[in-house]
């Protein structure tokens, strides 16, 4: 049995595994496709390196996490992260 949940705000990718959270229902779009946006301009800009500031609460770590693992695989480094 699950307990099932909607959120109207959460956006972070890791949440539409189905198979880790199969009670989950969004209607807020997922952070991945933005965060594979700046990965994409980024390599059209030539750039290897990038800056990251993210807010320090769950979701900003969240889309901090997803930003890296998109921007690791892309070979971009990261040169310093900033949680506000």
């Amino acid at each position: 049995h699950y307990i099932h949940a909607i959120s109207c705000s959460a956006t972070a990718g890791y949440l539409s595994d189905s198979e880790r959270y199969p009670g989950f229902i969004r209607i807020a779009d997922s952070s991945l496709p933005k965060i594979n946006g700046v990965t994409l301009l980024s390599q059209n800009f030539g750039w290897k390196q990038v800056c990251v500031f993210y807010t320090d609460d769950p979701y900003g770590r969240g889309v901090y996490k997803e930003a890296n693992d998109s921007l690791r695989q892309a070979k971009i480094t990261l040169l310093n992260e900033e949680s506000l």
